[in-house]
């Protein structure tokens, strides 16, 4: 614990020093929010940055994620895990989200709501360009400008983003802090629910599942660390099973819908617990799912001021964009890539309703096999989706390749940092970018097909 610990206080340190070589975000938040700190961001112009934060980034990584494989076999009771697992997302918590700027476009958001008193789903937050965080969005998403566009996000997560908006006024570190805290809040809850589910469903799995969910850096520094917003939606997502588990479909429709009414991915979830309840020819339990989800998401919608129709134009526009994924290296092939991808969501639909598998297997392998080869846009914290059903799976191949693959997902950034150096455009870079992304889950599959012994 002592090790986590000293690494994820470096990396919380060493966060603070990659922002020094922004110069862009320096000039903004020295001119918009703390002027006082602008000879001192001046001071560190020459300071030699390139490369050194970069290798220490690295190897960081590397360390924590080494630390973390051995600790999966180490016998520690529930509470030891659950302390610290707190720890170290409290350390993080005092990072800056240096991976991902999310957090700002967050907050961007949040004040077309506070501040301008707008509908947050219907009012595009490039009209007030004053704004002072409008600066730190709009740069970083020249190709993908998200400022063009309304919340992506649904009502759930406005809810709670909102009153940390109101409560942080136009100061940044307090909007920081304020948003990641919420993340924080959903964390520790997450923990104490997978705790819950496995001590009554997988009490066998118990220790196991705490550690390799709350112990994996992937997930500790992309959700309090990056201030993701996907922790919202997975709390949900986990609520809605531990009710499915319970056989309390009305509530587990309740919580699905508001799952999907922080991110529309696990309407995936849905589908697969919607197939195998027709499969078990459970008729009662699926009209008590799908009533209680219609009627809180149309309640949902009515409260947006908006219909359904606009969610999926929204889900359309940012699933348009390609970055670092199969389709991204050969955009040409888009359409030959979609019609594998029908294919194989066709194969699994078949495989749930005919064979009657584990919903929960067949859905994390869907999911992962379709942000390894079919999302356009692949963004690094995307594996904690499935990473957060992994406790409940049976031990073998699949744990594996989650495991694997948010190891070489988060490795992709210091290339992604230095392809920025040299001429990133090359389409050389995004190609060495995905293979490695690519490289933990095929490894482990080659692996464990061809030279395990048995």
């Amino acid at each position: 614990m002592k090790k986590f610990s000293l690494l994820y206080l470096i990396f919380s340190l060493l966060s603070w020093i990659i922002l020094l070589r922004d110069r862009f975000t320096l000039e903004i938040i020295s001119t918009k929010f703390y002027p006082q700190l602008s000879n001192l961001f001046a001071q560190t112009e020459n300071l030699k940055l390139n490369t050194w934060p970069t290798v220490l980034f690295l190897l960081i990584v590397i360390l924590l994620f080494f630390f973390y494989f051995r600790s999966l076999k180490l016998n520690l009771s529930p509470a030891k895990i659950i302390f610290a697992s707190i720890l170290f997302q409290i350390i993080v918590f005092f990072s800056y989200p240096i991976l991902s700027t999310d957090i700002l476009s967050y907050i961007l958001s949040d004040r077309v709501s506070v501040v301008y008193h707008q509908n947050v789903w219907t009012t595009k937050p490039n009209q007030y360009t004053s704004d002072p965080y409008y600066y730190l969005v709009y740069p970083i998403y020249k190709d993908r400008d998200w400022t063009n566009q309304t919340r992506i996000y649904g009502g759930v997560n406005q809810f709670f983003y909102s009153l940390s908006t109101t409560l942080s006024g136009n100061d940044l570190l307090a909007n920081l802090a304020s948003h990641k805290l919420v993340v924080l809040l959903f964390n520790i809850s997450t923990i104490f629910l997978v705790y819950f589910i496995l001590k009554k469903h997988f009490p066998d799995k118990l220790q196991g599942g705490l550690l390799m969910v709350f112990w994996n850096p992937l997930f500790i520094i992309e959700t309090v660390g990056s201030g993701h917003n996907d922790i919202l939606m997975l709390f949900f997502l986990l609520l809605s099973y531990l009710f499915i588990r319970r056989k309390n479909f009305l509530i587990a429709g309740l919580a699905l819908a508001l799952s999907t009414q922080v991110k529309s991915t696990s309407l995936l979830f849905a589908v697969f617990i919607i197939l195998w309840l027709i499969s078990q020819t459970q008729w009662k339990n699926l009209f008590k799912l799908l009533f209680s989800y219609t009627f809180v998401t149309l309640g949902i919608y009515q409260l947006m001021g908006i219909n359904p129709v606009t969610t999926i134009t929204r889900t359309a526009y940012s699933t348009s964009a390609l970055w670092q994924s199969l389709p991204s290296l050969f955009p040409v092939a888009k359409p030959i890539i979609n019609i594998f991808l029908l294919i194989f969501l066709i194969w699994q639909t078949l495989r749930q309703l005919i064979f009657r598998q584990n919903p929960i297997k067949v859905y994390c392998q869907t999911l992962l096999i379709y942000l390894m080869f079919f999302l356009g846009a692949f963004w690094n914290w995307y594996p904690i989706w499935v990473l957060i059903l992994a406790p409940f799976l049976e031990d073998g191949l699949l744990k594996k390749v989650i495991l694997a693959f948010t190891f070489t997902s988060i490795l992709t950034y210091p290339i992604l940092w230095l392809s920025q150096r040299f001429n990133y455009q090359l389409v050389l870079w995004p190609a060495i970018i995905y293979m490695v992304m690519i490289s933990g889950p095929v490894a482990v599959v080659i692996y464990e097909r061809f030279f395990k012994k048995t």
